[in-house]
């Protein structure tokens, strides 16, 4: 099934206005994806995961297989935790994680203490097409984390070089491009 809704979601401490997440949306907007949206987290200086994945739940509940999801750090736990939450009845057409720091944090503190993993099993059982973009000098979400969600969800990450946790206006090139080959796998 094509996807046809793409739901962007920002991290800890930012709002869709910020980072490349406009950017994004007016791409694919312009590329023919009619309904994409970057909700306003609830939250998001003191985010909990529970709240965003009602937030969330709100726009994919209808057609799941549909729609993709893109986190950006928190956004991308947020959106693992979703996966996993989904029902084995049903199937989101992709997740694309950006600078997720799901094991580790500011260059090596174990993430275990601020956020839960999801359960890998579900997430690769509930997600037709899933993307792991990061930077090779993260310094919020160190890059083993790409690797070491590559060994949990066998993907291989997309690595850029030198932008740090992604934080730019815009997406490089590579990656813009690495997020439309994900939706169309």
């Amino acid at each position: 099934m094509p996807i046809k809704r793409v739901v962007i979601v920002h991290g800890q401490a930012a709002n869709p206005t910020m980072n490349w997440f406009t950017d994004l949306a007016t791409s694919l907007r312009e590329t023919g994806y009619r309904e994409v949206y970057i909700p306003w987290m609830p939250h998001p200086q003191i985010p909990d995961v529970q709240s965003w994945k009602r937030k969330l739940s709100l726009l994919v509940q209808d057609v799941p297989e549909e729609t993709a999801i893109i986190g950006h750090s928190f956004g991308a736990i947020t959106a693992l935790r979703f996966a996993d939450s989904i029902t084995p009845d049903r199937m989101l057409g992709a997740v694309i994680v950006v600078s997720c720091p799901i094991k580790w944090v500011w260059g090596g503190v174990p993430a275990r203490i601020l956020y839960r993993e999801p359960d890998w099993k579900r997430v690769r059982a509930s997600v037709r097409n899933l993307a792991i973009i990061h930077s090779d000098n993260d310094w919020i979400a160190p890059v083993r984390n790409a690797t070491y969600m590559q060994s949990k969800l066998g993907c291989e990450p997309f690595v850029v070089h030198g932008y740090g946790h992604l934080c730019r206006e815009t997406l490089p090139s590579e990656a813009h491009n690495h997020v439309l080959r994900t939706f169309t796998q």
